[in-house]
């Protein structure tokens, strides 16, 4: 907030406050995360915080791009993160890692918890994410029970490119 659209404070006073240091939450340090991690959304659901994020494995100078995907965290208190190794995407050969879909097409994924009344179980989470491949890009939707297994909510996009691009 700022005076742009406030006329008077009377008994209150803008103050800036100072960032301060709470440490590092999540070390993005596996093969696929590498340094470069962002889109990072997080996500509370009763006692649980979920975290969503791109883990990309970039090479300085770049090289063929190795794989990269979309990681999953979770916490208790929003403070101490663990990643499960869960088993759903095959990354550098293997399926140890806390990946939840693979970086090909979905990049990047931007999910929500859909606490509207009546939601089905199997849809409280949803999420949109743009799929790449060949000439075209568009927006693709999601939805998740538990907010770590996650469809398509269907096979056209809920965006087509032609809109997406205006």
């Amino acid at each position: 907030v700022d005076d742009l659209l406030v006329d008077r404070i009377e008994g209150a006073a803008l103050k800036l406050q100072e960032p301060r240091s709470g440490g590092v939450a999540v070390r993005y340090d596996q093969p696929w995360e590498s340094s470069i991690a962002f889109y990072t959304t997080v996500v509370k659901d009763g006692d649980v915080y979920r975290m969503y994020y791109r883990g990309s494995n970039v090479a300085f100078p770049p090289t063929k791009r190795p794989p990269s995907a979309t990681g999953y965290a979770e916490s208790a208190d929003g403070i101490i993160w663990s990643k499960p190794e869960l088993g759903l995407v095959e990354l550098r050969g293997s399926t140890r890692n806390n990946a939840i879909l693979p970086d090909r097409p979905v990049y990047p994924f931007g999910p929500f918890l859909d606490s509207r009344p009546g939601v089905a179980p199997d849809e409280r989470y949803k999420a949109v994410a743009r799929h790449v491949g060949g000439p075209t890009r568009h927006l693709m939707g999601y939805a998740s029970g538990d907010g770590v297994h996650w469809r398509l909510i269907r096979e056209e996009p809920i965006v087509p490119a032609s809109l997406e691009n205006n």
